[in-house]
């Protein structure tokens, strides 16, 4: 929040820089800019991406006070999936890397996180039953897709380089990987893949990514319990993963990409050399077996 300035008994507007539109830079923060309302969501979203893409922190009062107007709920309120400038935001925040940690943070704090994505409560600072997990359920899946742009799949692909869809579904998929995850339930693959479909469609994602977004978060656990459990030279292995991706190589990219996340945000005895070159060596046979 920027007040206007007192000079000499008169009212000034604030001084502050223009970062983007609705988006002003203040003592190191962002802040709301010209022509801005704080119970916009697109003022929200343009604040997240600024500070995704800058580095630059969100004023907590801002937030605070646009939760207060209703920002965070206003794009569930007449009942009509997120226009596609929210959706496109939230992609370039999630594939922005490291630097969008902070904007989670500070959202979260907030509450804005929660009104924005209803569903995230369940998870919200619920602790791991694994003692391989380094943070809380909620903070596992935010830096698991802040870690997604460093991989490569054994096919050469990338987050940058695969198809608009699939880009998404793989963003999309790691961000809510654990999300069925309960108190000392089992399960969580399972229970995530069902909850998608009423976390996505409310957010306008056509039938074709929230399916493949569903078949990420069901297979996430496929190649690490496949080292495991299978004999990596058995063709029957190759095929059950081919099977499992419905014969699609691009599909098969992005869930080797997702494990590679899920498990680097994990401690390091999580993931080593040794499973990634094992990991490799399943994903390359199930390629050819696709192909």
């Amino acid at each position: 929040i920027v007040r206007p300035r007192i000079v000499r008994g008169r009212r000034r507007p604030p001084l502050f820089d223009d970062v983007a539109p609705r988006v002003g830079a203040r003592s190191g923060e962002l802040v709301l800019g010209r022509g801005a309302s704080a119970e916009d969501p697109g003022t929200l979203f343009a604040l997240a991406r600024e500070s995704a893409r800058t580095g630059m922190p969100i004023r907590q009062k801002t937030l605070v006070l646009m939760r207060e107007m209703g920002a965070g709920r206003e794009l569930g309120r007449t009942g009509r999936p997120w226009p596609g400038w929210a959706r496109r935001d939230l992609e370039s925040i999630l594939a922005s890397g490291p630097s969008q940690l902070p904007v989670w943070e500070h959202l979260d704090l907030a509450g804005l996180l929660t009104e924005l994505i209803p569903a995230w409560q369940s998870v919200r600072n619920l602790p791991q039953r694994s003692a391989l997990h380094r943070h809380t359920v909620d903070r596992h899946q935010l830096e698991a897709v802040s870690l997604l742009p460093r991989f490569e799949a054994s096919s050469g692909e990338r987050l940058e380089r695969l198809s608009p869809d699939r880009r998404r579904a793989l963003l999309l998929s790691t961000l809510f990987h654990d999300i069925g995850k309960r108190p000392g339930t089992p399960g969580h693959s399972e229970r995530g893949a069902a909850m998608i479909e009423g976390i996505l469609a409310p957010m306008g994602y056509p039938a074709g990514v929230r399916r493949d977004v569903a078949l990420l978060v069901r297979h996430h656990l496929l190649l690490p319990r496949m080292i495991a459990c299978a004999d990596p030279a058995d063709p029957a292995t190759a095929r059950a993963i081919a099977e499992a991706v419905g014969g699609d190589g691009e599909l098969l990219a992005c869930l080797h990409l997702l494990v590679q996340a899920d498990a680097s945000a994990c401690k390091e005895e999580a993931w080593d050399a040794w499973k990634a070159g094992l990991v490799d060596v399943l994903v390359h046979r199930a390629q050819a077996a696709i192909a």
